[in-house]
């Protein structure tokens, strides 16, 4: 039988026990309560629940913490890659893209570009006189071309109108 299960100290358990007596109590006349709580507790599963043997969304968040950081101090460096990342967890290649992707549902390398874009918005807010050239290769990019594809293709325009709208 395949189901959900949860640690008993998570606050998916409490929720859980919070939600059976509040609706044997028959407070909540109009379902509102109910429909927000179904809300909480669907996402307080996602959060803590295992589906039979897989490990719940904040343990994989737990774990990849030490990648996590490494990639926000070294997100500038062209020369980041996975193999640097999954030696660093101890764990191939492949299964950490595995566990990126149980956890954010993208590749480590995909969460490494969301984490570049990020920093070339701010990047290009706090800093207007930079260059996309200038910004592109603080955040890692080697080549502007290749930053200029990503950005329009992640934010649905170039960074030049970015900059143009946002500063």
């Amino acid at each position: 039988t395949r189901g959900y299960h949860w640690d008993k100290d998570s606050e998916l358990h409490t929720f859980g026990e919070g939600i059976l007596h509040s609706l044997v109590s028959e407070r909540d006349l109009s379902g509102l309560d109910a429909s927000a709580d179904m809300y909480r507790f669907l996402t307080l599963l996602r959060k803590y629940g295992q589906h039979s043997s897989m490990p719940s969304l904040s343990h994989n968040v737990e774990r990849l913490a030490p990648v996590l950081a490494f990639m926000e101090q070294n997100y500038a460096s062209p020369d980041v890659g996975l193999s640097d990342m999954a030696i660093m967890m101890n764990v191939s290649a492949r299964h950490l893209n595995t566990l990126f992707k149980q956890a954010f549902g993208v590749t480590s390398y995909a969460y490494l570009i969301v984490i570049r874009l990020r920093k070339a918005k701010e990047m290009m807010t706090e800093y207007p006189h930079l260059t996309v050239k200038e910004v592109s290769e603080r955040v890692g990019f080697r080549d502007v071309s290749h930053f200029v594809a990503t950005f329009r293709r992640a934010e649905g325009i170039t960074p030049e109108r970015f900059k143009l709208l946002y500063t």
